[in-house]
């Protein structure tokens, strides 16, 4: 009778501490996930607050509607490793990935204008909108934008709303140029 006890307990015992295994598992993915999340926006955020006022490259932005899911892509000049480069970074929805691309200055303005893409994948994430603030001085307004053409000259800020695990996140990035 005491060792049916026993066994009892111990199977509870036991249980419970795969359970909290498992349990810890997913916590520490999730960990993770959020980490590696947060280092890409990091990475976005230090290259934008790099870019530079270059009228040739000039800022862009673009949104699409691609198969129901909004791609949306944004270009800027920047200085990196000592080159001027034009950095663009695209949400592909489908795929679920930011895409970093990266074009040289003087392949640009020798009207080589596409971007080499490297992939920065951001695990899972459902959705990312991007919005861009304008100050318009004439009106003495300012709004949020889904677009950006050059001639709008500079975005101030940067917007990135996203979407993970049914959880929102916003990162706004601030563009030091004055």
């Amino acid at each position: 009778m005491v060792a049916v006890i026993f066994s009892i307990i111990g199977i509870g015992i036991a249980g419970s501490f795969i359970s909290g295994v498992k349990i810890w598992r997913r916590s520490q993915d999730m960990s993770r996930v959020y980490s590696e999340l947060i280092l890409t926006l990091e990475k976005v955020s230090g290259e934008v607050r790099q870019s530079a006022d270059i009228p040739a490259i000039g800022f862009e932005a673009t949104s699409e509607d691609s198969a129901g899911a909004k791609a949306q892509s944004f270009s800027f000049p920047a200085l990196v490793r000592g080159s001027i480069i034009r950095i663009t970074y695209r949400f592909d929805p489908q795929e679920k990935k930011l895409l970093r691309g990266e074009a040289q200055y003087k392949d640009i303005i020798a009207g080589n204008q596409k971007d080499n893409y490297t992939e920065k994948a951001i695990l899972g994430l459902d959705e990312l909108k991007i919005d861009y603030y304008f100050y318009n001085k004439e009106s003495n307004t300012s709004e949020w934008r889904e677009s950006w053409k050059k001639e709008d000259g500079i975005f101030r800020l940067v917007r990135l709303i996203g979407k993970y695990n049914g959880e929102e996140f916003t990162k706004i990035i601030l563009v030091p140029i004055l």
